[in-house]
């Protein structure tokens, strides 16, 4: 890739095919980050590895990205770390709900945007097994 598009890339995510339960799955095993280039390549560092065991991600290092996100939008390291939980419930909300195609995705990520509370308080009401711990 030229050096001018890596600059505007933040995240590299690898995907691996995959054994999981009986099933091949695919799963993103590495997310890095890129934080500069030199002699034309990117500089990255590991920030999520893949644990196959837990079938979970662990974190490897601090997030410079989501540092910087946190930091326009004026939020300290808690309230992105509640905003990045409230996701991932409208996440696994929607898998439950086999919200799959693209138009309803939109949607309800369109809605999360413009009011998120009012998400959150459907995904609450309904299902309270849902809601951060």
């Amino acid at each position: 890739l030229p050096p001018t598009l890596l600059e505007n890339i933040n995240i590299i995510i690898f995907l691996i095919m995959t054994r999981h339960r009986g099933k091949y799955v695919r799963r993103a095993n590495n997310i890095m980050e890129v934080v500069g280039i030199k002699d034309r390549k990117p500089l990255t560092r590991n920030v999520f590895m893949w644990d196959s065991s837990l079938d979970k991600f662990k974190p490897v290092d601090k997030s410079f990205v989501l540092k910087n996100i946190a930091t326009r939008l004026g939020l300290d390291d808690d309230k992105i770390r509640e905003e990045l939980a409230r996701r991932k419930i409208i996440l696994e909300w929607m898998l439950f709900e086999e919200i799959l195609d693209y138009r309803e995705f939109a949607k309800v990520i369109s809605t999360y945007y413009s009011n998120p509370e009012v998400i959150m308080k459907f995904i609450r009401e309904k299902y309270g097994f849902l809601t951060p711990k």
